[in-house]
């Protein structure tokens, strides 16, 4: 939830979804740690604006700013072979294929090509493309480990 939209409780909401109105089609939201539905919603800009029931005007809209939206894993679409839930990948190893260890995988955004992946290392950052084969090696979510081809000073 990143911020309130017009006054009648509305709410503009970041999706990661993809695309990113899928979260569109899911009614029982969890925000924060309440349970919550929604009412309506629609595409706005590049995120989403929602109305969630009970939230009538911008003052019972604020105290939803900056909570996380989730729904019931239960009712995500299944996976093919080849994909993966970055929630499943949050706080996995990150090391190179010389056994290197870069960090953390603590976010994922979208550049517009590709996901990139917000690897951090104490203070460090390093932000590496999400591109299997040429860069991401192989991922494991049981071992909680991501292979990267890329170089500790990149």
């Amino acid at each position: 939830m990143v911020g309130v939209f017009g006054v009648k409780g509305w709410i503009k909401v970041q999706s990661y979804t993809r695309p990113t109105d899928n979260l569109l089609r899911q009614r029982r939201w969890f925000i924060g740690d309440a349970e919550h539905t929604l009412e309506e919603g629609r595409p706005h800009g590049p995120g989403l604006a929602v109305k969630i029931a009970g939230v009538e005007d911008r003052d019972a809209a604020a105290p939803l700013l900056g909570k996380d939206v989730s729904v019931p894993r239960s009712k995500l679409p299944r996976l093919r072979k080849d994909e993966v839930y970055w929630i499943d990948l949050m706080g996995s190893r990150v090391v190179t294929t010389a056994g290197v260890e870069l960090g953390v995988l603590e976010g994922v955004s979208d550049n517009g090509a590709q996901d990139v992946m917000l690897v951090k290392q104490g203070e460090a950052e390093r932000l590496i493309p999400w591109v299997v084969g040429p860069i991401v090696q192989r991922y494991s979510i049981e071992a909680r480990e991501i292979v990267v081809a890329w170089e500790p000073d990149w």
